[in-house]
């Protein structure tokens, strides 16, 4: 068993794709090194257990070490984006080193379940750094959800989604704040717009079947659940 902050080994990794029975598990670590991060990746093969040698990466912008790793990671795959795949990986989400510091910091903060009005300090910082940065929005959004101010937290939402309208995670705020109000029909349209923006988030299917369950249509729901 692997706990939080603890090294991964070698045999760990090939263990690791035994048991979700992957072809290769891309593991590594990561440390500071001054104001920047140097970043480690490696493949391993789980059938014959031969690992790659050492990916790193080392930089202080955090976007540009995540591109140039994935780009690393994919050269050892043998895999070649297209085009439009290498514009998507050298995508920013905000122009600010400093301000993606404190947006990330927002939720290292809640996950060690410090006072919301700390994190919410952190989202604020972000959005002073970059007033373009449409996820520090929903991070100041999210916060301020999660303590029951629900227009204090609409207003954030909504200015994230002017900036990014097919930000999926700031209509599923939105979605949320109505369902918690019994907003059943604004809910299950707002949902249907996060689902549209990101297929892939499961929980949304499940947020749509609790919607159609509430409303005593088992049928949708059960749906939504497949």
């Amino acid at each position: 068993q692997i706990r939080p902050g603890e090294k991964v080994e070698e045999h760990q990794a090939r263990e690791i794709g035994e048991i979700i029975e992957a072809r290769r598990v891309i593991w590594g670590s990561y440390r500071r090194e001054g104001k920047a991060w140097a970043v480690t990746a490696r493949v391993t093969v789980t059938a014959s257990g031969a690992t790659s040698a050492p990916l790193t990466v080392i930089s202080e912008d955090w976007q540009q070490l995540a591109y140039e790793l994935g780009r690393k990671i994919l050269q050892e795959l043998a895999i070649t984006p297209t085009a439009a795949e290498v514009t998507l990986m050298q995508k920013r989400i905000t122009s600010s080193p400093d301000a993606l510091d404190r947006y990330s910091r927002c939720f290292d903060l809640l996950k060690q379940s410090k006072p919301f009005p700390e994190i919410e300090q952190m989202a604020v910082k972000a959005i002073e750094l970059d007033p373009q940065f449409a996820n520090a929005y929903y991070a100041y959004g999210a916060c301020l959800m999660s303590q029951g101010k629900f227009p204090e937290a609409t207003v954030q939402f909504h200015k994230s989604l002017e900036l990014q309208p097919e930000l999926a995670r700031s209509h599923t705020g939105l979605a949320v704040i109505s369902l918690l109000q019994s907003q059943m029909d604004d809910a299950r349209k707002i949902l249907r717009r996060a689902i549209e923006a990101d297929p892939d988030d499961e929980e949304n299917y499940l947020r749509m079947a609790e919607i159609h369950a509430l409303s005593k249509d088992d049928t949708k729901a059960i749906q939504q659940l497949k």
